[in-house]
């Protein structure tokens, strides 16, 4: 029987295709035993880290002795959909996906979640309810990017550095309308929470950046850019110009450094021992990555110009979703692409916006800090609460979007928004679903 038993495991390790819920995978210098089931709603996967981690707070906080702890520590993270266990040398994982809601039923046991309004899709937009509706592979390809970002980074997830609040952020990717219907009449629909994108920068429209450009993860472009040489410099230049001469400072010293270390091992040894330049190539790689980076975004914001996130309406989409879409869902009827118009539904309001950019392969929910800060200043329960590029105050997946994929103008007309068109043009795009229920407003910008 233990034979027996044996055997099966090594089938689930090396033959994944036989049981594909059961891999082997190396990473780094560890061996990962990871199993993958798809059980339950998004929305309650993520609500099950809440009471686990207030009772290992209350563990850490008793009076019980070390060992006893870890063990009730490790008897509660057992219960957590998605976790990591470190035993010795093996390491053992479980990534739990979540159902996407499937129909527009759905939509409003999946939209009414966190929110005391209640308000959802199905509500403020009924002519939704009697149009085609199916669950998008959009939803799968996010996912896997999520699980194959956790199997990447285990150590940090298992250390507590990896939020579960990014796992789980999206409830269901839906595509709405029939894939023949005329563009406008089609849509993706998606519902997650909100997170800020603060990035983007003019020195014409707004020369004086606030405290989000310290933001780690800050950037001076969007993926909406168009063609033209600012008559103002780009806040940032300096800056990118400062980081790119260090760089290349440092690239010439260790150049000097292999050129010489180099030099005394043919004389040492008679040739060159690749071991003792490991870490000086390794340096070099570091910086000519870095000298290469800043190199591209000064081309970008001297001969460029972009949106900015503080001053216009606009949502990020994931990049697994554009820039790594597989091949076979290029070109097809739900395909999102920058530019195209969107839509934002929170309580009684509908925002009309633009997707202006891309962010992480493995992350939905995000909108630039005008948008955000206008949906909190419409909604009294939110307006206690801060906005920052580094904090959000929605927190539970309570935010409906909508993308119509095929509406993005012409790149050659891309500029300075004219908030007025895309106000008309999404209000026609409203109308072409059937229009906004009694009690429901679209934001005019």
């Amino acid at each position: 029987m233990l034979h027996i038993r044996s055997t099966l495991f090594s089938l689930a390790i090396f033959l994944p295709s036989v049981l594909s819920a059961q891999t082997m995978h190396k990473v780094g210098k560890d061996y990962v035993h990871h199993t993958t089931e798809t059980s339950g709603k998004c929305r309650d996967l993520r609500a099950a880290y809440y009471p686990t981690f207030q009772s290992m707070t209350e563990v850490f906080k008793g009076s019980s002795s070390a060992s006893s702890k870890g063990t009730q520590i490790t008897s509660l993270e057992a219960r957590l959909p998605t976790r990591v266990e470190i035993r010795d040398t093996m390491i053992r994982s479980h990534f739990t996906r979540p159902h996407a809601e499937t129909d527009i039923w759905a939509l409003k046991t999946a939209a009414s979640y966190g929110s005391t309004s209640g308000t959802t899709l199905y509500h403020a937009m009924p002519g939704v309810r009697s149009q085609a509706t199916r669950v998008s592979p959009f939803f799968d390809i996010l996912y896997d990017e999520k699980e194959k970002y956790f199997l990447k980074n285990i150590r940090m997830v298992r250390n507590g550095f990896y939020p579960w609040t990014i796992i789980y952020d999206c409830d269901t990717v839906l595509e709405i309308g029939e894939p023949s219907a005329p563009v406008g009449q089609r849509m993706l629909f998606f519902h997650s929470d909100l997170d800020i994108d603060a990035d983007g920068s003019d020195g014409a429209r707004h020369g004086d950046p606030r405290e989000y450009s310290k933001d780690g993860a800050f950037q001076p472009e969007t993926s909406y850019r168009w063609s033209e040489e600012p008559t103002v410099p780009n806040p940032f230049l300096k800056k990118w110009q400062t980081r790119k001469s260090q760089a290349e400072e440092r690239i010439r010293i260790l150049e000097k450094q292999l050129a010489e270390w180099r030099q005394l091992q043919v004389s040492q040894y008679g040739h060159q021992v690749d071991e003792d330049i490991a870490g000086i190539n390794t340096a070099l790689e570091k910086y000519r990555y870095q000298a290469q980076k800043a190199e591209g975004r000064i081309r970008d914001i001297t001969k460029m110009r972009h949106l900015v996130g503080e001053l216009d309406p606009f949502i990020v989409i994931p990049l697994s979703w554009t820039y790594s879409l597989p091949d076979k869902y290029r070109g097809t009827a739900y395909e999102v692409k920058v530019g195209d118009y969107a839509l934002v539904l929170y309580g009684q309001k509908v925002y009309p916006c633009i997707v202006a950019d891309e962010g992480p392969y493995r992350k939905t929910g995000e909108a630039s800090l005008a948008l955000a800060e206008q949906i909190r200043r419409d909604n009294t329960r939110l307006q206690g609460r801060k906005l920052t590029a580094e904090n959000s105050c929605f927190w539970d997946l309570e935010v409906s979007y909508m993308v119509f994929p095929g509406t993005a103008a012409p790149k050659s007309t891309w500029g300075i928004p004219d908030l007025a068109k895309w106000n008309k043009d999404c209000a026609e795009l409203i109308e072409g679903m059937g229009g906004l229920a009694k009690g429901f407003t679209m934001h005019r910008w």
